[in-house]
Order: C-alpha cells, then structure tokens, then sequence
C-alpha cells in the first residue's frame, strides 16, 4: 500500500439553499471525483427572471457535498498517484463510502451558524492499494482559517 494525500472540499447546505449559474450542474450531475452524504437532496427548479432561460436550484432538504483531489507527484504523466489513478475508473461515492459518513459528522460541528451554504477543506492521509482498489484512511488534518498574518496583541 502507498500513502497518498487528498484535499477535501466540504460543502453543506441546508434546505433552502439557493445555486445559481454553471454550479447547478455540478450539484445535480456530480463528477467521479465527487460525491453527496447521505444522498443527493431534493431540490426545486425556480425560474430566474434576471437570468432569461437560466433557472435556480433550490435545496429542499440538506446534505454534504464533497470534492475529492489528489496531491502529490505526477506519476506516468497521467496521475497524481494512486487515488488520483483509481478515481478516472471508480467514483467518488463508492471509493470513499467508508469515510462519508464520518467525514459528514466531523463537518457537522462547523455548520452550527445560520448560513443555507458553507464550504471549507481538509487534508487527509490514504493508504492505496490500486490492485485491490482499497483505500484506507490513515490521518486527517483540518485546515483552519488563516487571518492577516498579523501578531495577536497581548
């Protein structure tokens, strides 16, 4: 097994939440590197007056959408290493369905604040077995928001 770094987009909306614009399909029609916990939500078409033929999505009930990357080495000018090698043949969804659920449960402390739609990244540690197409988390490590850079005042 080769260990393999992955950045971890997390968004959460709540119902209500509105997309508008080329987002809309990326939700509706996830790529493989992608996937929704516990479910792809119900959502509502609404016209978009401003828009002219373009229309809103709205959630009607919530979820977790997460984006999965691999970081690390070009290998065989095709891949970023092996997670990176099985997500063009096996989908997020199914690749990672082990780590959803807490991955979900770990986010959900960050969404106690009144916004429909909040996003933030992780970065975690994999063991991959491409031969056996088996991942294994081994590590996370949560990104925090970075201010000015400027010292505290004592």
């Amino acid at each position: 097994m080769n260990k393999n770094v992955v950045r971890i987009q997390t968004e959460m909306f709540k119902p209500g939440a509105v997309v508008q614009g080329p987002l809309v399909d990326l939700y509706t029609d996830p790529p493989p590197n992608s996937a929704w916990w516990p479910h792809l939500p119900r959502f509502t078409w609404l016209d978009d007056p401003e828009a002219g033929r373009d229309h809103l999505l709205r959630f009607d009930e919530g979820g977790f959408f997460f984006t999965f990357a691999a970081l690390g080495i070009e290998i065989n000018g095709r891949t970023n290493g092996d997670i990176d090698f099985l997500l063009q043949t096996t989908p997020a969804a199914e690749l990672f369905r082990s780590d959803l659920a807490g991955l979900a449960l770990l986010s959900a402390d960050r969404f106690e604040y009144p916004l429909l739609q909040a996003c933030w990244a992780s970065l975690a540690v994999y063991d991959a077995d491409v031969s056996a197409r088996r991942i294994e988390l081994i590590a996370g490590l949560e990104l925090e928001y970075l201010d000015s850079g400027q010292p505290e005042e004592a």
